[in-house]
Formats: C-alpha cells, sequence, structure tokens
C-alpha cells in the first residue's frame, strides 16, 4: 500500500505531519516543548531520534524505541511517569518492584510516558495493545471478561499487536472514541493513551477491586499513576511525607478512609471512575461512569424474582471467567455458602481443580470435598502448619503496602502449587459478604435470653467507623483530622436510618472502594496470582443495587441464588451455620441453639484449663491468638524490632505496645495483628528480602486426586 493510502478512515501517521522544528513551543504539549535553559536544536538535527509512535514528530525529544521487549521480574502491577520517554524512571519501578521471576514484563514509551507493565497473566490474552498505524496504546491492570465470540473476534485484529483483551478494547475505541469504555467489564484499571488528542485515559471498575493511586494528577508535568503507593513514595520525582492518622486509623478501624493512603500526597482514584488527561492543554478530568441508584430498590419486587436475576447474573459472570482459554483454572474453596456457587457455575470443558485450606480436617474440609465429588471437580485440601500467617507476614505487608491484614494472607503460601499445575485463573468468592450479605450495613444480631442468634435486624443508627469491626479510640493527636475524614466520607449518609436507601447507601461507603475492605485478601492477589473475581461482573453490580437491605441481612436473596445454581448439592449444609442454603431464620435458630451445649461444654473447659488455646476458631478461620501465643517467627521479628518502628508505633498506637506481654496479646490476637501488619510493612521497605519458600509437599506435578490433601 503507498504510504499516501489512509485505511479504514484513519490516517497514517505520517500524513499531516511535518518535521520542522520552527513549529512554535506553545503550540505543542508540554512533553514537547524545549526544556527551559535548552535552546531547541537546529532545524534538521537528528541526535537522538524523532518520535517513534506516531505523533507530532519534533526533532528535539528523543525516544526509545517503542516497542522494548524487556523482561523484568516484579510484583503485578502497573506504574506511568508522565513526563519520563526515555523510560528511565518506569525502569526504575520495574526494579523496585523485583519480586517473583514468573512475571510477564513489559517498560515501553507511550509518547511522553514512560509505563511499566506487569502481569500474571497470560500475555498473549492480556498484554498492552498497539496500533502501529495511529499510535494508540491499550494497557491493563487486572482483566477485563468477554465473550467467547468476542474473543474469537480479537483473533482476527492482526492488525493491532499484543493480548486480545486489550485488542478488543482498542478496537473499540477507534470506532467509537471514548464510549468504548463502556464496554469494560472486570475488576481491572483500563488505560488508553492516544498520540493524535494528546491524551490519556484512566478507568477504574465499578466497585473498585484494582487500586490505582495519583500523585499530583492535576499537573502533567508532575504527574504519577501506580497501582501500588509505596511504588509512587520511592520515586525520586515524587515528594511524599507519612501519613500518621492513616497509620493510626488503620490501627483503629482495621482499614484507612479513602481516597487516603499511608502517604499523604498519594490518593485513591476512586471507583466507577474515568480519568482524562489532556496533555497539550495540561488539564484533568475525572467523571463517574457508574453509581448505584438506591432508590432502584425502594418499591422492590418479590424476593424469588431478585434471585432469579442474581442466579443468572451470577452464573454468566463466572462462565466467562473460567472458559477453556483461560484454564486450567483454580478455584479457592472451602464448606461456606459462597464458593460453591464457581464449582457448579464454571463453564463446561474447562480444566478445573479446587484448592482448600483448612486447620484440621473437619467440617470445613469434609463439606468442600463433598461440594468437589458432586461437581465434579479434583479436590485438594492443604493443611496449614503453626506459623502459616507469620511465615508469610513480610511479603503480603510488601504486597499490599501494608494497607491489607496479615490474617488476609491465606493463599500466598500456594504460588508454587497453582505454579505446577499450570494454573491460568485463579478464582475466589471473596467479597461476597460485602456485596450480598450485608457485611457493611448497620445491623445488629437478634437475642434470645440475652444471647445472640446467627440471625440479624437492621439498626437505626449509623455504626460510627466502618462495620462490622468496631473502632478502637484513637490517640488524641490524630482523632480531630481522623474524624474530619469520616465525616467528609459519610457527608451525604444520614446518621438515623428510616428507608431502605439510607440502609443502602451507608453501606455503599463501605462496599466501595473493596480495594479498601477488610477480610477479601485485597490487592494482593492481583499482585502475586492471575487473579479474578466475579464479583467484579458488570451484572453483579447491577443486582447488587437492586436488592434493598433486609433481604441482604440474612442473605435471604443470595442464598436462594445460590442454592439454584448448586442443582444436585441442595441439601450439603453450609459449614458455617450448619444449615441449608437458604434456610429460614427459623431453622437457623433452632440449629443453633441445638448446638449450644456443645458449645458451653468447650467454653467451661477453655475457663478452666486456659492452656487449651486452639489454632482455628471456626471453619477455616485462624485463632490469631494462636500465633501470638507460639509462633517463634512472630516473636523473634516482634522482639527484634528496630527502635525507630517502636516509637512510630506506639505513637499511632497511643501507647508503648511492646509494654505488654505476648501472653497477654495472644488474648486480643486481632489487635495484636493489626500492630503486626504495620511493623511488617515497614519492615519489609528496609530491603529487599527473599520470600520464603513452601514446604515441597506444596510442589504438585499434577492434579491430585478427590481425596488428595497436602501437609504445609
Amino acid at each position: 500500500m503507498a504510504r499516501s493510502e489512509v485505511r479504514d478512515g484513519r490516517r497514517a501517521p505520517w500524513q499531516g505531519r511535518r518535521r520542522c522544528s520552527r513549529v512554535a513551543s506553545s503550540n505543542l504539549p508540554f512533553w514537547a516543548r524545549p526544556k527551559a535553559g535548552r535552546p531547541a536544536p537546529p532545524r534538521g538535527a537528528r541526535k537522538g531520534g524523532a518520535t517513534r509512535s506516531g505523533f507530532l514528530r519534533t526533532p528535539f525529544l528523543p525516544l526509545r524505541p517503542a516497542e522494548p521487549e524487556e523482561a523484568v521480574a516484579s510484583v503485578g502491577g502497573v506504574f506511568v511517569a508522565f513526563e519520563d520517554p526515555q523510560q528511565v524512571r518506569a525502569r526504575r519501578a520495574a526494579g523496585w518492584l523485583r519480586f517473583f521471576p514468573d512475571a510477564e514484563s513489559r517498560v515501553f514509551a507511550a509518547g511522553p510516558l514512560g509505563v511499566t507493565w506487569v502481569s500474571y497473566d497470560p500475555p498473549e490474552l492480556f498484554a498492552p495493545a498497539h496500533d502501529p498505524l495511529t499510535g494508540v496504546r491499550v494497557w491493563t491492570a487486572g482483566r477485563l471478561s468477554w465473550s467467547e465470540q468476542e474473543w474469537t473476534r480479537a483473533e482476527g485484529l492482526a492488525q493491532f499487536r499484543g493480548g486480545l483483551s486489550t485488542r478488543l478494547l482498542l478496537s473499540c475505541y477507534l470506532e467509537e472514541g471514548p464510549a468504548a469504555f463502556a464496554h469494560c467489564n472486570g475488576p481491572a484499571c483500563a488505560f488508553l493513551f492516544d498520540p493524535r488528542e494528546h491524551s490519556l485515559y484512566l478507568w477504574t471498575d465499578r466497585f473498585g477491586y484494582q487500586p490505582a493511586y495519583l500523585y499530583a494528577p492535576d499537573s502533567p508535568r508532575r504527574c504519577v499513576i501506580a497501582t501500588h503507593p509505596d511504588v509512587i513514595a520511592r520515586d525520586p520525582h515524587c515528594a511524599t511525607t507519612r501519613d500518621e492518622v492513616s497509620l493510626a486509623e488503620f490501627l483503629s478501624a482495621w482499614r484507612v478512609t479513602p481516597p487516603h493512603t499511608y502517604y499523604r500526597e498519594v490518593r485513591y482514584a476512586g471507583a466507577a471512575s474515568l480519568h482524562h488527561w489532556n496533555l497539550k492543554d495540561e488539564i484533568h478530568t475525572r467523571r463517574l461512569h457508574w453509581s448505584p441508584d438506591f432508590a432502584a430498590a425502594a418499591d422492590p419486587a418479590d424476593p424469588d424474582l431478585l434471585a432469579a436475576r442474581l442466579r443468572s447474573a451470577l452464573e454468566s459472570a463466572i462462565r466467562v471467567r473460567t472458559l477453556p482459554r483461560l484454564g486450567p483454572v483454580g478455584l479457592l474453596v472451602s464448606g461456606g455458602m459462597d464458593s460453591r456457587a464457581l464449582l457448579f457455575a464454571r463453564s463446561p470443558g474447562v480444566s478445573a481443580i479446587a484448592c482448600n485450606l483448612f486447620v484440621r480436617s473437619g467440617k470445613e474440609a469434609s463439606v468442600a470435598r463433598e461440594l468437589c465429588r458432586r461437581a465434579g471437580v479434583p479436590f485438594r485440601g492443604v493443611r496449614i502448619d503453626e506459623d502459616w500467617y507469620p511465615r508469610w507476614a513480610l511479603l503480603g505487608a510488601k504486597l499490599s503496602g501494608g494497607l491489607s491484614l496479615l490474617e488476609d494472607n491465606h493463599y500466598l503460601g500456594l504460588r508454587d502449587l497453582f505454579r505446577s499445575l499450570g494454573v491460568r485463573t485463579l478464582l475466589s468468592a471473596c467479597s461476597v459478604d460485602w456485596l450480598f450479605k450485608g457485611y457493611g450495613l448497620d445491623r445488629e444480631r437478634r437475642r434470645l435470653l440475652g444471647r445472640p442468634l446467627p440471625v440479624f435486624r437492621l439498626s437505626e443508627h449509623r455504626s460510627p467507623g466502618f462495620p462490622p469491626n468496631a473502632p478502637r479510640p484513637l490517640p488524641p493527636a490524630f482523632a480531630a483530622e481522623a474524624q474530619e475524614r469520616l465525616e467528609a466520607w459519610y457527608a451525604d449518609c444520614p446518621t438515623r436510618l428510616v428507608r431502605d436507601e439510607d440502609w443502602r447507601r451507608c453501606e455503599d461507603r463501605r462496599v466501595r472502594p473493596t480495594c479498601y475492605a477488610v477480610s477479601i485478601s485485597g490487592p494482593l492477589m492481583y499482585r502475586a496470582y492471575p487473579y479474578d473475581t466475579f464479583c467484579g461482573d458488570r451484572a453483579l453490580a447491577d443486582c447488587y443495587e437492586l436488592i434493598p437491605a433486609r433481604w441482604k441481612s440474612n442473605s435471604r436473596v443470595w442464598g436462594k441464588a445460590v442454592r439454584s445454581l448448586c442443582r444436585g448439592a441442595e441439601d450439603v449444609v453450609d459449614s458455617n451455620w450448619g444449615a441449608p442454603l437458604a434456610a429460614s431464620n427459623a431453622e437457623k435458630v433452632a440449629r443453633f441453639l441445638a448446638g449450644w451445649p456443645l458449645r458451653k461444654i468447650h467454653a467451661l473447659r477453655r475457663r478452666t484449663r486456659p492452656d487449651i488455646l486452639r489454632l482455628e476458631t471456626s471453619g477455616s478461620w485462624p485463632n490469631l491468638g494462636w500465633y501470638v501465643a507460639h509462633s517463634a517467627r512472630l516473636r523473634e521479628r516482634w522482639e527484634g524490632a528496630e527502635s525507630a518502628h517502636r516509637k512510630l508505633l506506639s505513637a499511632v498506637w497511643g501507647e508503648d505496645p511492646w509494654a505488654t506481654p505476648l501472653a497477654q496479646w495472644s488474648r486480643r490476637g486481632s489487635e495484636f495483628f493489626r500492630l503486626f501488619t504495620l511493623l511488617s510493612h515497614w519492615q519489609s521497605k528496609d530491603g529487599v528480602f527473599d520470600p520464603p519458600r513452601p514446604p515441597a509437599s506444596l510442589q504438585a506435578a499434577s492434579f491430585p486426586s478427590d481425596d488428595a490433601s497436602t501437609r504445609a
């Protein structure tokens, strides 16, 4: 084809462009203007080359090739520096994140941007995409989901380079412009650079599963975007200061008030947001592309109809994430209600294996194994040892940036196992409690003779902080500013709750952004695994805004939906409650009361024998106090803490935590693990370290049989 032709109605990059050094610098975007105090090279100068990405070909902007192929072993994520055309800062950021040797990585230039992309997702499906004709580039952190028909169409987009998923978004953008982001579906951040418009777009998912943090977003000369806040803080071009109020908030409420981080200059980009940077005019704008309509459930339909809609959305969300081309698939399952949906809604024909972590091979593991047997999925039970959580503390703190509790590090020790099994997609049901079971609602347990029952009723008053965790009083030095942040976050929420809209508006402030929520493993899974979650699906977000609070509070609609989905396993009980799915409140109470004598005996034994402290509390959840009392690794790290760390932790805690013996902390395990999380984060930042290796027994060569279990 002749160079002057136009393909598909689009100009080739050389059309209408003139290599001329006489262009007034005021008409150029900031990144193409001569630096202050440095004159532009004379006309015709070629040193360093001109731009390679198809936009303004000025001879005074040397760039490296636009398609470097550098393998950098890193934590999964994205780093974007706005004034880094030679990718110096991007390469440095990749070096800071070096961790696991199996990461796929790209370091490239997108106009004035230096970009680092690191992922554990299959590169042929999810690597950054590039259109050589227009210079438009697309890359994502996390996965976008597509139907099999759309994947097949992507295979025909041979005019683009890169992964199939990003090719699809690139194709949509060239046809529709920014409206193409409406096609994005999944827990991801999508980035798009268009050199023709001198524009960068950042799209975040509806719930905010995949984090993106901003530094100086309104100053394109200084702006940095990253999916990990510590990476921004380590960039020498970014001036950051420690936010001790956020540290105190974490110790008080188990989480930080969005959009704050541990650095005052670094903020979260916001859930369901579309950011646009006009690099020529140096303008940054942000708008919401979705927000829940709380009035939609004011006059709801029958719960059975909502359950049917939720069931359909749930099945579709799981199937598009377990297509055969995405397998083998690893499913993280328990004996509870939520994860069994993965077993029964997976796409037909996909190669799958289910994994369950347990302390004792009791009811939890037995129910999980039985569910796998009925679903026809190979089962692997992994028995965790007495040092499981302390062993992965430094690794988890480094991956999460200290923003996730160490008890959320359940699966970090399984990397080698899943790698040996060739798993290309890992799924869990984390965050269902938040979205559909009322975990963030203002509610309280019903009581019988003063004893709490396993059923809830809605509370008339908004709880302080972030339920279900009750906040610990903050030190006076930080209390006022922390309260101001909470008031700003709940500004549109009433304190007295009367209408369904009131409860759900408050709930939404705890659910979104989900990357700030507790007890869901958090963003560290995206930084360590080829991880996805069906909860980030658009159709499930639509269901989230429709279900009224009273039908979330006791899992009524969710239980009905899962029960109808798990055909052939309706009689398998929920191991958390010992009741069948969608059981009525009366049935839950009856089963709870039937088990009361046995629980009373165990309680009496613990009072008369204080030395009896079991490793687990219930199901697969750990007794954190057991680790405090018994883990030599934890004791060594705690007692060997540096004086600077001791001083800072004492300041944000309000007193010296080392003045309390570990024997006493063992009775306050949850509080201690908050302290240990921050300490581990600071210790992990002190230097590069090798992550601990899991036992050889976890490194399997093939799928195990249904009854296989492993001692970790």
